[in-house]
Order: C-alpha cells, then sequence, then structure tokens
C-alpha cells in the first residue's frame, strides 16, 4: 500500500507496524484506544507516570489481524469481550484511511463479534470478518452488516462449517475463502443469486445510477420482502430520485430512523416552500385573535387584594377547577393556597385531571412521531406502562400523607391528592405539544423535543415541591426533609 508494508504484531499494543520498502521501522499505525474506567480515572490523580505505566490492564487490547484493500483502505479486526462490545467498542473492526483515521470511530451500530481472527477486503468495497468458530459477517463499506454464514461444526462434520477457522481472503469474483487450521483444508463460498443481486444494486447506487438501484431493489424484494437491507436500499434510491414519502415508508418499514429523519427533512421543506404564504397568514391570525383574547382578559379580570387575584367558593364549578391547571402554571402559590382553602380543585375534576395525565403519558411513551419513538410494544408490555405511572403517583400521594402526618402537616389525604394533580399541570400541557411537533422534527432538532420534556418534567417537579410546601404549611428545609422521606 503505497509502498508501505504493514505488519501485525503478537501483543503490540501499541498499534500496526509500519515499514517503509527498504524495510526500514516507520513508526506505529492505528492504535487501538481503551476508555477508563472510574477506577482509573481515580488513579490518575494519584499515580505518577510510571506507575501507570507498570499498570498492564491500562494497556489496548493489539490488533488481531490486518488486510488492505486496492483502494489503499487498511481494515482491521480486533478481540473484544461483550462489555466492550455492549458499550460500543471501536476497536473490534476499523476502517482506516491512509493517514491512520478510523472511518467508523462513533458508529455505534456495526454488528461484531468477539472471537474476530481474520479480515479481508472484498471485491465491490465490501469485507468480510471472519471469528475462529466459523462465523463469516459481510459488511458494506459504511459497516452495515449484509450476511452472516458459516459457523462451528460441533458434532457433525458439514460443508460449510468449521473446526477453527484461521484465515479468510475474497477475489475478484467474489468467491471467499476460509481456512480450518484444524482439519488443514480451505472451503470456497460463492455468491448466490440473492448475494449478486444485493451487491449490484449497491455498486448501482453508489454510483449514482438510482432508476436501475430501485429496479434492483425492488425485485430482491420480490425474493424476501421481510429484507431489512431491501428496504434500505429501496429507500436510498427513492430518496436520491426525490421521492421522499415513498422512501419514508420503506425506512419506517426497516426501522432505519437517521434516512428517515433525512428523507422527512427534504419533504418538510418541500411543503414549506409550497405553503409559506398561507402559514404565515395563518400565523399572524392566530396572533392578533391571542392578542385581542388578552385584551379582553385584562378588560374581565378580578380584583387583587394584597397581590394575590381575589378568588372565592361561589364561582366554584367544574369547569373552572378544569381551567384552574393555566392558572396555577402562572401562579401555583397562590393556587395551591386556593386549593388548600377550598376555593378550587376537587376530587372529581382531580380525577378528571389524573385521567388526562394518564392519556398524555400513553400518547408520549407510544405515540411520538417515529424518529423519536423509543418504545417497541413488541418488547414492552402495555401493563408495565400502566403501572410505571400508576405506582409512582400512588406511591407519592400515600407516602406524602403518612410522612406529614408524623412531622405535623397540615394538608390531608384528599388536598394531597388533588394538589398532586394540579402540580402535574405542565406536563398535562406541554407534554402534548412535544409529542405533537415530533411528528414533524427531524434529529436535527432533536434537542427541541428533549427541552420541551424536559421543561415539562421540571416545571412539574418544582410545583410538586411547592404544593408539599403549602399544603402542608412548611418551611422550606422541612419540605426537603419531607420529600427525601
Amino acid at each position: 500500500s503505497q509502498g508501505f508494508i504493514y505488519v501485525v504484531g503478537t501483543g503490540a499494543y501499541e498499534g500496526i507496524l509500519q515499514f517503509n520498502q527498504k524495510g526500514e521501522f516507520l513508526g506505529y499505525f492505528s492504535p487501538n484506544t481503551r476508555s477508563l474506567s472510574l477506577l482509573e480515572m481515580f488513579q490518575n490523580l494519584f499515580f505518577s507516570e510510571k506507575q501507570k505505566e507498570l499498570l498492564l490492564t491500562r494497556k489496548p487490547k493489539p490488533v488481531e489481524n490486518i488486510d488492505v484493500s486496492d483502494k489503499d483502505l487498511i481494515y482491521a479486526v480486533t478481540q473484544s469481550n461483550e462489555k466492550e462490545r455492549s458499550g460500543g467498542d471501536a476497536n473490534s473492526i476499523k476502517k482506516c484511511n491512509f493517514a491512520g483515521v478510523n472511518m467508523f470511530s462513533g458508529k455505534s451500530k456495526i454488528v461484531t463479534e468477539a472471537n474476530f481472527v481474520d479480515v479481508a477486503a472484498g471485491y465491490n468495497n465490501n469485507f468480510f470478518a471472519l471469528t475462529y468458530t466459523g462465523v463469516i459477517n459481510e459488511y458494506d463499506e459504511s459497516g452495515e452488516l449484509l450476511f452472516s454464514f458459516g459457523g462451528r461444526a460441533v458434532s457433525v462434520d458439514r460443508l460449510g462449517l468449521f473446526s477453527k477457522a484461521s484465515a479468510i481472503d475474497t477475489d475478484e469474483n467474489g468467491f471467499v475463502y476460509v481456512l480450518d487450521s484444524e482439519r488443514g483444508y480451505i472451503q470456497v463460498f460463492y455468491p448466490t443469486e440473492y448475494a449478486v443481486n444485493i451487491h449490484q444494486a449497491m455498486k448501482e447506487l453508489n454510483s449514482g445510477i438510482y432508476e436501475n438501484s430501485e429496479k434492483i431493489w425492488h425485485r430482491i424484494q420480490q425474493l424476501n420482502g421481510m429484507s431489512r437491507l431491501a428496504h434500505i436500499g429501496y429507500g436510498k434510491s427513492l430518496l436520491s430520485q426525490q421521492k421522499f414519502a415513498e422512501a419514508m415508508e420503506h425506512f419506517k418499514t426497516a426501522n432505519e430512523k437517521a434516512y428517515y429523519s433525512d428523507a422527512m427533512w427534504e419533504l418538510r421543506n418541500q411543503i414549506l416552500n409550497r405553503y409559506m404564504p398561507y402559514i404565515l397568514i395563518i400565523l399572524m391570525v392566530v396572533i392578533v385573535a391571542c392578542y385581542i383574547k388578552s385584551y379582553i382578559a385584562k378588560k374581565n379580570r378580578k380584583p387583587v387584594v394584597e397581590g394575590r387575584q381575589l378568588l372565592s367558593s361561589d364561582d366554584k364549578s367544574f369547569r373552572t377547577d378544569l381551567n384552574f391547571v393555566f392558572y396555577m402554571m402562572k401562579h401555583p402559590i397562590d393556587g395551591f393556597y386556593y386549593i388548600k382553602r377550598g376555593y378550587r380543585g376537587g376530587f372529581l375534576s382531580a380525577s378528571v385531571i389524573y385521567i388526562l395525565i394518564f392519556i398524555v403519558f400513553i400518547a408520549d411513551r407510544l405515540f411520538r412521531g417515529f424518529v423519536f419513538n423509543e418504545t417497541d410494544l413488541t418488547k414492552t408490555p402495555i401493563i408495565s406502562i400502566v403501572i410505571s405511572f400508576i405506582l409512582p403517583l400512588f406511591l407519592w400521594v400515600i407516602m406524602s400523607y403518612m410522612i406529614s402526618s408524623i412531622n405535623d402537616g397540615e394538608g390531608t389525604l384528599k388536598k394531597i391528592y388533588i394538589s398532586t394533580a394540579y402540580a402535574l399541570s405542565p406536563y398535562l400541557i406541554i407534554s402534548p405539544i412535544v409529542t405533537a411537533i415530533s411528528h414533524v422534527l427531524t434529529l436535527n432538532e432533536a434537542f427541541i423535543v428533549d427541552f420541551g420534556w424536559n421543561i415539562a418534567v421540571i416545571w412539574s417537579a418544582v410545583l410538586l415541591f411547592i404544593s408539599v410546601r403549602e399544603i402542608q404549611n412548611y418551611k422550606f428545609t422541612t419540605t426537603i426533609k419531607n420529600i427525601i422521606l
């Protein structure tokens, strides 16, 4: 590769050895890295550099094997344990450029194995990684797993299985050669029609021939309609042809959120460019209407006595109790005062608010936009979602009452039940907005969803704190103590 020679040294944790054409050692190439544990971070504060060098566990694992492609890209594999792989180990499979930079760095979705022993660059920008148990993984140029085949011959001697696989190589026809060092022979694998179609579709896609790629991907889907790879490839072809809505359907079927987000970004731009004048008109009408409503509300505002808006139980009704959630968000101290006095809030209205909050909670967990929906109903029973809502609220209300009874609190069980419902007003109001906008936002705007949700939760937590303080008539320190207990 460019006149350089790359050598894997046994136990050479410093990296791949690099030599020039004369055999002169130039240095180490693309060394593996490792993250420090909490204990090692603590040791850094007190240990000297000499003491750190004596700690063998600090050294990264050496590279197991390498291969160089015809484009001078260096593929390297390293054996790792389950903990390292679950933590997103970046050393298991590396694709390094001429400068030694790992092109897969930061990519967490690469499917890896613990016992890689060799790697081989393919003829179509793909590559193969081999484990000593005989499992062969084929990846595309971006590190996506294409196929996995082979395996270990445990009790039977069958073609395609190995006793101890030790080396792998490929040729220009796509044939894969694997050495079984224990049995002393090489097995040859050739691509099936399905694999040939996959490779051809990817080649056409990467070459910019999107229409041909779309046709091939469609043919692959006819062979295997459940192929995630086929849906992603088909979606990429449609995306490149600006068929964004169709591409989103295939990305959603494949559960591919990154490309779905890209397609939605482009589709949203199309819609905004087409309907922007109408959107601006509607926005102006809404702003004017809000201004008029605010002006009328100021005219009809009740008198204020000693800084507190005057309310009484005379105008108390189920409707005013429900609307009180908006007042509570702006004036929580006054709001809890009125709840304590019985001027606002009731058992019925609080129960309805709990039901509404439960609906909002379910919507937040299950009905966010595809890009931001992390709940998989196939793995998460609905009953566990229901319990995760009901149990914390039940414990909060009961424990607050029991602890306040011991600490001379003034709040009754009914008042705590009602005030807790109103304390969750920010979550009730903001969370549906976050859920709604998650359907039109992309991963680039994920911070908006996170920010909105965090505001709703933190705001509600602050109101819960105020509710305990006002309903129980505690001081600040006593409130903290009550909540901790």
